[in-house]
């Protein structure tokens, strides 16, 4: 009897508590979403294709020799890799964690493209000043060394500045003239009239790879995969924001079956006290 009486008392407190673990089922179903998540992933993807924009202009600058060194296209490059990395997390976060492969995938390409850029436009860069300073100093002092010379000279130079290609053949042909003559040259000439030689072959070995690479690079390889991949973000975050609407309605409604609750249960207690 006294039992019966004991779980008759409890039974009003044990459904409080029932809604009340249901209002935190709900409570933390509908705040399961961050806004400044969403406002952060709009971000990081337009300054994804604003550094994208600033790597294809550095690379062009480095190419034509406007830019010094390879810090800014490094810092460039780390930082897409680390906006990427971030937003897989965001995008695991809200149940996507494969939308973003394709877009990461490219990326690897593209760092691919870009390393092999720097190292090929290193040599290029460094055989052209050495090119140039060698010229400078080569004086054979015979009339028709000094017109070969200056043709190979010239034409080098137009080559690399101006991406002439078309008369490769009767450059490299120049140039092993120059080589075959700078061998009756009397020391240290002969010595530079073969590096020259050798550096001018190396500017052009190398001048269409690194022209190769440019082109890959300028492809932007966010466009249409990172573009889909942020749709799909905005849709399903959209899809769980109403779902969260729904979820605080219903909070709203048992908040208010609990306060209805809680007050007949005070009226019980009241009477069943006098």
């Amino acid at each position: 009897m006294k039992s019966r009486q004991l779980l008759r008392a409890l039974l009003p407190w044990l459904m409080l508590a029932v809604l009340g673990c249901i209002l935190l089922v709900f409570y933390m179903l509908s705040s399961a979403l961050n806004d400044q998540d969403r406002s952060q992933v709009e971000l990081d993807v337009r300054q994804i294709f604003t550094l994208d924009t600033r790597i294809d202009l550095d690379v062009m600058r480095l190419r034509h020799r406007q830019l010094q060194g390879y810090d800014s296209l490094s810092d460039s490059v780390g930082q897409v890799t680390g906006l990427l990395n971030e937003l897989q997390d965001k995008f695991t976060k809200l149940g996507l964690p494969d939308a973003l492969k394709p877009t990461i995938r490219a990326w690897e390409i593209q760092e691919t493209s870009l390393e092999d850029f720097k190292r090929q436009n290193t040599v290029l860069v460094n055989s052209l000043y050495h090119f140039i300073n060698l010229s400078r100093q080569l004086n054979s002092g015979r009339a028709e060394d000094i017109e070969l010379l200056n043709s190979v000279t010239r034409d080098v130079l137009v080559f690399a500045n101006e991406q002439q290609t078309e008369h490769i053949s009767g450059l490299l042909a120049n140039m092993e003239r120059l080589e075959t003559a700078s061998r009756g040259w009397r020391e240290p000439m002969s010595v530079r009239g073969a590096l020259l030689a050798a550096h001018g072959r190396q500017i052009v070995n190398n001048h269409i790879p690194v022209q190769r690479l440019m082109l890959n690079v300028a492809r932007n390889p966010f466009t249409q995969d990172l573009e889909q991949a942020y749709g799909e973000y905005v849709r399903t975050y959209n899809r769980m924001a109403a779902q969260a609407e729904n979820y605080r309605r219903l909070m709203a409604i048992f908040s208010l079956i609990m306060v209805v609750s809680v007050v007949l249960i005070v009226l019980r207690l009241q009477y069943t006290t006098r």
